[in-house]
């Protein structure tokens, strides 16, 4: 438990680690009077703060199980969460702004990001990058500013070599200017994309790298040069603002000019 208010974590030396038997949680947001076992998602901030690649390592040697570590509550300003160790983690209403990388996991668990806000600030970087987990499941979070270095590289959500589904849902996707906004590397299972908005990202190739795919209920909107990558793809009642090449029959598209319309309830197909 961390009691609110704001930490300079320039103070420690590029690093610090939380590290426990069984998985650990930190959890913010707390008046100096809280309690242990107080609950999360409390209303009081709590700020960790760095004007350089901060690196907060969360640590367990625990296999995964039905208990995940957690992080909830915290706004993590020029602070990278580096986790390790085979353990399920949950980041649930946290704030990530200002990051080279903001979320960083490589192990055979599962990563599931809830209520979550990743704003890069227009540099150059990247949100999450993952590789080898079991399963990645984004929900209600947002993805924003993230741009791509003079590489090409930069992403908003990486997960390479994903042994089940990523679930991406009630997200939105909006002004990042990198070539690669999602990219998904499956060693099985398949991306589920749904009810999610995606407006306003550019970049050389504003490129949805999906793998096997189901894509239902999303708004595609003011992206400029954007690009579908996936090996196959089921989709339907998603809705466009151009005539995308990858939408189906089943999709609907619209205009720029009518999509406010279709979003307000006031768009009428007969006229």
């Amino acid at each position: 438990h961390v009691a609110q208010g704001s930490y300079n974590m320039n103070k420690l030396a590029g690093a610090a680690s939380v590290t426990g038997v069984n998985p650990v949680s930190v959890i913010g947001g707390y008046k100096n009077t809280a309690k242990m076992g107080d609950g999360k998602n409390a209303a009081f901030e709590t700020n960790f703060v760095s004007d350089s690649s901060f690196i907060l390592n969360i640590i367990s040697p625990a296999a995964a199980g039905e208990v995940p570590a957690g992080i909830y509550d915290l706004r993590m300003s020029g602070v990278q969460l580096n986790v390790k160790g085979n353990m399920n983690v949950e980041v649930d209403s946290c704030t990530f702004e200002k990051f080279d990388v903001a979320v960083t996991m490589d192990s055979t668990a599962a990563l599931a990001l809830k209520a979550t806000s990743f704003d890069g600030g227009g540099k150059n970087a990247t949100a999450v990058y993952t590789e080898s987990l079991k399963s990645v499941s984004v929900e209600n979070c947002s993805f924003t500013g993230i741009s791509a270095g003079e590489d090409g590289k930069g992403y908003a959500l990486r997960c390479g070599n994903t042994s089940g589904d990523v679930t991406i849902k009630n997200t939105t996707f909006a002004g990042n200017q990198t070539a690669s906004l999602i990219e998904i590397g499956h060693l099985d299972g398949k991306t589920y994309l749904y009810n999610n908005t995606i407006a306003g990202n550019g970049g050389t190739e504003c490129t949805l790298s999906l793998g096997d795919a189901v894509m239902k209920g999303n708004i595609f909107s003011g992206n400029v040069a954007s690009k579908l990558s996936t090996t196959s793809l089921e989709n339907a009642y998603n809705v466009f603002s151009s005539t995308d090449e990858f939408a189906s029959d089943l999709d609907v598209k619209l205009p720029v000019e009518q999509l406010p319309l279709y979003l307000d309830g006031t768009y009428d197909a007969n006229t």
